[in-house]
């Protein structure tokens, strides 16, 4: 009597770990796309407190007035001294370009609103 798997069984196994693999990879490799285009809350926080101590740092150009959006690139927080080059996600150690922009939003009572986008999305008024 020989030990071992017949050639079916083989092809049973390897059919049912393909469909198993089929169904897994896609939403695991959508996850680690996402987040990869989203940076840490730690890594945003240093932006985000750079970025209001930018504005309140130059109140005469960034005035705090009901309605106002601004747009201010990674890149000027750099030159500017807010922020050192290269700013690294702390969740996965990546650079972020400093092309994007903090869109910084003046809401109702002087409240304010930041997000980092990409460039294109960031229209100031």
């Amino acid at each position: 009597m020989k030990k071992g798997f017949t050639l079916a069984e083989l092809l049973g196994v390897i059919t049912v770990i393909a469909v198993l693999a089929i169904i897994a990879f896609p939403p695991i490799i959508n996850q680690l796309n996402r987040s990869k285009d989203e940076l840490s809350d730690a890594t945003l926080e240093i932006i985000y407190s750079a970025t209001e101590l930018w504005i309140d740092r130059n109140q005469n150009t960034y005035p705090l007035n009901d309605g106002d959006i601004y747009c201010i690139t990674l890149q000027e927080l750099v030159d500017n001294g807010m922020l050192q080059e290269p700013i690294q996600d702390a969740k996965t150690g990546t650079n972020v370009p400093l092309s994007r922009v903090v869109r910084v939003e003046v809401g109702q009572n002087r409240n304010v609103k930041t997000t980092l986008v990409e460039s294109t999305e960031c229209t100031a008024s």
